[in-house]
């Protein structure tokens, strides 16, 4: 799973690229604009599933794994959950407005880390990160695991890849 505008308008090249440097090539295979997400299908990547923690509280503390813009080293990074809230905002081709559930997270941002994983402490996923602060570096903010959930499973047993139609700006 990923945030769809980071995908949005790939028509070929998506690759998946483990902690161990190994590259797979990866399509689409769920693709929704309102809800920023996208669910990749990676032939030969056997990995568990992740599993979902619905529990975060503001206070709780999290981890932030995800890659640095031009960095292909993995990174991990220490948060806790601020808040929990509603969200109102347009998607992301600004198209209609959308509301999302996601939490304001304090911890290490950074433009390229779209899509990384918001984790718990014991190794389940909190949500998935899709922006930045835009005045502070050390804030952030992520779908939460209600929000990502659905298309998880949804996009789990699908197997033909679908149109990212054009890019977002």
């Amino acid at each position: 799973m990923i945030n769809a505008h980071t995908v949005a308008g790939a028509r070929r090249g998506i690759e998946a690229i483990t902690k161990n440097g190994v590259r797979y090539r990866a399509m689409v295979v769920l693709y929704d604009p309102r809800r920023d997400l996208a669910v990749l299908r990676v032939p030969g990547l056997t990995l568990p599933r992740l599993k979902f923690n619905f529990g975060a509280r503001p206070g709780d503390s999290a981890v932030i794994a995800g890659f640095r813009k031009n960095d292909t080293s993995l990174s991990a990074g220490a948060a806790w959950i601020r808040a929990e809230q509603r969200a109102h905002g347009p998607d992301i081709y600004h198209a209609g407005q959308v509301t999302r559930r996601i939490y304001g997270i304090k911890g290490k941002v950074e433009q390229g880390m779209s899509g990384a994983p918001l984790l718990a402490t014991d190794g389940t996923v909190y949500g998935v990160v899709f922006a930045d602060h835009i005045d502070d570096p050390n804030l952030g903010y992520a779908l939460t695991a209600d929000e990502v959930a659905p298309s998880a499973r949804d996009g789990h047993d699908r197997s033909l890849a679908v149109s990212t139609r054009g890019c977002s700006k």
